[in-house]
């Protein structure tokens, strides 16, 4: 079947924290700043797409331009 974009994996903060093995408030943190795109919080949980947490991490790895 393709994969037309409507069939993504969601993760937990837990099993964020867990990928990147960073403590779990961290994650937290950042899903309260509104650092992770893409999230659904229901009820009290969170619930993170799973490549678009990878893909912000990675943008905010690179290194940005300096500006001389």
């Amino acid at each position: 079947m393709p994969d037309d974009g409507t069939n993504q994996d969601w993760i937990s903060p837990e099993e964020l924290a867990d990928l990147l093995r960073v403590h779990r408030q961290t994650i937290y943190r950042e899903l309260r700043a509104g650092n992770l795109p893409g999230v659904l919080k229901i009820g009290k949980q969170w619930r993170i797409p799973k490549q678009a947490a990878l893909e912000a991490l990675v943008d905010r790895r690179q290194p940005k331009d300096s500006v001389s």
